[in-house]
């Protein structure tokens, strides 16, 4: 799992070089105070559209442990990987770009559903589910993942385009 949740995080990673540190980046509020888009903190829900899906992710990666707890729905295509997930386990991921088709790579919230063995890879699917922190040490450095418990999932359409990390 490491192995994937490494290949999940590069779009992130590659973000965080060019726009520096967390601080500087999102938080619950947007600068004139409003809720970020999507977000319901009295309901503890996250609903992320398909526009936001990169905005989203960052904003998990970076304050995840803000949000556990948080109800959330999220779109994605079916990414698995036996040799590093659970049977359990499957990514709702998304294609980022950070420059130009050449670097596509997978983006994505690890979930985990008793079901995801049956699940079709690469078949689009709306998730809902709870969201907890799996921490991971990388370099010494323990970080929060995001991941979300799944309680319903349906198929979904797939979605068009790219995910933009900035």
């Amino acid at each position: 799992m490491k192995k994937v949740i490494f290949l999940l995080i590069i779009p992130f990673l590659l973000f965080m070089i060019f726009h520096g540190p967390a601080d500087s980046l999102t938080s619950t509020r947007t600068e004139t105070g409003a809720e970020l888009p999507g977000l319901n903190a009295a309901e503890k829900k996250i609903t992320i559209s398909d526009d936001l899906f990169g905005m989203w992710y960052s904003e998990l990666y970076l304050h995840m442990e803000q949000y556990t707890g948080y109800t959330i729905v999220i779109t994605g295509y079916v990414l698995k990987d036996p040799e590093s997930f659970g049977k359990d386990e499957f990514a709702a991921a998304r294609l980022a770009m950070t420059c130009c088709v050449a670097d596509l790579a997978p983006a994505g919230l690890m979930c985990s559903y008793p079901g995801a063995s049956d699940l079709k890879e690469d078949s689009w699917v709306t998730v809902e589910g709870t969201l907890t922190a799996a921490y991971e040490e990388y370099g010494g450095h323990k970080y929060a993942n995001p991941l979300i418990m799944v309680s319903h999932i349906m198929p979904a359409e797939p979605v068009d385009g790219y995910v933009y990390p900035y």
